[in-house]
């Protein structure tokens, strides 16, 4: 524990404050009214007690352990200053469009729509489209795109700041309310700090994706939960309640933490106001979840979103399952590695205190079900498309800092205090530089890589026509920067459809992979009604872990309609294309691809 960060001695024992005062036996049994009538008194025998003498055992406040104290509160402080401008390092260097994940654009292309045309639909004028796991994050998304003035890119990126911002805020306020002695406590917030900075987790700060919104959701609901657990009211309950039920929209995973918490409070504790208050956060969460999942009914026309259906029943077949084997399992190891000291003292809680968790922590026994539930879905349940930087397993962190934090309390009362108090400085003292060994090296590289990004101007750089015209874009959508100049009735398809969407806003663009389309996540993508539904003039042939959709396409029989170009004829890394023949576009398309002939790819614009 950081206990030597406490110079002030608070955590003194108490008979080194002040001597108690001495007193005789006699004086101990004179009576109180001299003038009283003497009374039998009975003689008992004196039983020794062994005295420690307060000079013996230092404590924080000893002027001999004082200074090495003082060091240990300065390594600390230093340790979560050196930590913020860790992750500050990073944010920093990845504050440009080139950074934002494909997928981010998906938000913004909804914020539009429902500045548009008032409904939540993917493409212009088309059906209501249950396309985001997170839609409650269109109350960032839609004022974002005003302030901005519809910069897609940086309404992207400020929707995950601000994201990341709301999350440190709320966990700040977990870490104040969390039980335990100041040394604990600190010792809690340096450990979470140093594993947060030394992650891969201030990157989704800056991915433009929704992950940092679901923290900051969840966080802000473990809150009210721990309110609630010191003021066991009906109304805060009721409250707890909606949240609770509103968090599918937030992330439907989240409803895993806001189901069991309530039915722990219900159940487990011995006090009947505290059961009362878990049943009404109970009830009260599955009537709104009840509510939400009607609403998703009767407005999408699906109960659950489009990307539960493509990416966690098999639509997409075999191959490319096969494609991201093992990946799974890789992201969760780099989770691990970053948070296992986190992971390590909450299982060293559980295993020391197992016995009285049921009664005395039915909040905590739920997150650790929560927790475990929900990484076993991440690791053998849903395709983990769009992996990176462990995304999956990021809706529990805040469970796990919360976890982590109580159960550093409770560790805290059970360790023994040790016999020589002056080596508690000493040992907090040996701790943190163990831990600067390796936050001040990650910190200096990051910090040379953000003073690096803002020298060349390699930040703040948001115009995401002109990036689509960059080689980056250009090696995936072949001559997108030219198509996005055809007419707006240009129907476009393609698996991977966010910048496609961002620089085509009031095209159609077709979701072949069924994140934004009903019809290809419901059931298994058919060629057919493909065809018959869209008439695509434009197709950005599917990635190479669509097998079977490919072969699908090349087998249709309206497929002859097309002129296909390969990737290496179009210039392109990963996709070609296919422009229908009988479009009115055609020749403009064929014009802007031409008969084939790889095109010489723009050099990179390093000052832009």
């Amino acid at each position: 524990m950081v206990q030597a960060a406490l110079p002030e001695g608070d955590d003194a024992p108490a008979e080194a404050a002040a001597p108690a005062e001495a007193t005789s036996p006699a004086e101990a049994t004179a009576p109180a009214d001299a003038s009283a009538p003497p009374t039998e008194t009975v003689p008992t025998e004196t039983v020794p007690t062994e005295t420690v003498p307060t000079e013996t055992v230092p404590v924080a406040s000893d002027p001999a352990t004082l200074p090495v104290a003082r060091l240990a509160w300065v390594m600390f402080v230093a340790t979560i200053l050196v930590a913020a401008v860790l992750v500050l390092a990073k944010v920093v260097t990845r504050f440009d469009l080139a950074t934002l994940w494909d997928d981010a654009y998906m938000f913004v292309r909804y914020g539009e729509s429902v500045l548009r045309e008032g409904r939540v639909t993917w493409n212009p004028g088309g059906e209501a489209t249950y396309g985001l796991t997170t839609p409650l994050i269109l109350l960032l998304t839609v004022p974002l795109a005003l302030i901005t003035g519809h910069n897609a890119a940086l309404t992207a990126m400020l929707t995950s700041v601000i994201g990341g911002v709301l999350f440190l805020f709320f966990a700040i306020q977990l870490w104040r309310g969390a039980p335990g002695s100041r040394a604990a406590r600190l010792t809690g917030l340096a450990l979470s700090s140093v594993c947060v900075a030394l992650s891969l987790t201030p990157e989704h700060f800056v991915s433009g994706m929704d992950t940092m919104f679901a923290l900051a959701y969840c966080a802000g609901w473990l809150l009210m939960v721990t309110r609630l657990e010191q003021r066991p009211t009906p109304r805060l309950a009721a409250v707890i309640g909606v949240a609770g039920g509103l968090a599918f929209w937030a992330r439907p995973d989240l409803c895993v933490f806001t189901l069991a918490i309530p039915a722990a409070l219900a159940v487990l504790p011995r006090e009947r106001e505290r059961r009362i208050a878990g049943a009404i956060a109970l009830g009260t969460t599955l009537v709104t979840l009840g509510a939400v999942l009607l609403v998703n009914r009767l407005y999408f026309a699906s109960w659950l979103p489009l990307p539960f259906y493509a990416k966690s029943t098999g639509v997409y077949g075999k191959a490319i399952r096969r494609a991201y084997r093992g990946t799974a399992t890789i992201e969760l190891f780099a989770f691990l590695t970053w948070y296992w000291p986190l992971f390590a003292v909450v299982g060293l809680d559980v295993i020391a205190n197992v016995r009285r968790w049921w009664r005395t922590s039915p909040v905590d026994v739920a997150l650790v079900v929560g927790t475990v539930v929900c990484i076993l879905y991440y690791w053998l349940v849903p395709l983990p498309v769009m992996y990176f930087s462990s995304r999956f397993y990021h809706p529990v962190l805040p469970a796990l800092l919360l976890l982590s934090w109580r159960s550093m309390a409770r560790l805290a009362e059970r360790l023994p205090h040790p016999r020589d108090a002056s080596l508690a400085p000493v040992a907090a003292c040996v701790a943190l530089a163990a831990v600067g060994t390796a936050l001040v090296p990650a910190t200096l590289t990051a910090a040379r890589d953000a003073l690096t990004a803002i020298e060349w101007k390699r930040i703040g750089w948001f115009n995401v026509q002109r990036h689509a015209g960059q080689p980056g874009p250009l090696s995936y959508w072949a001559r997108l920067d030219k198509v996005s100049g055809l007419p707006d009735d240009l129907v476009i398809a393609s698996t991977e459809v966010g910048m496609l969407a961002a620089v085509n806003s009031k095209k159609v663009v077709v979701d072949l992979a069924g994140l934004n389309e009903r019809r290809f996540a419901h059931q298994r993508f058919s060629a057919e009604r493909f065809f018959e539904a869209y008439k695509p003039d434009l197709i950005y042939m599917p990635h190479p872990h669509y097998e079977e959709m490919i072969e699908a396409l090349r087998k249709s029989a309206a497929f002859k309609d097309y002129d296909e170009l390969d990737k290496k004829a179009v210039g392109a890394r990963e996709f070609g294309v296919a422009l229908r023949k009988s479009s009115k576009h055609y020749p403009a398309m064929k014009a802007i691809f031409g008969k084939g002939a790889k095109p010489k790819l723009p050099a990179a614009d390093l000052n832009r």
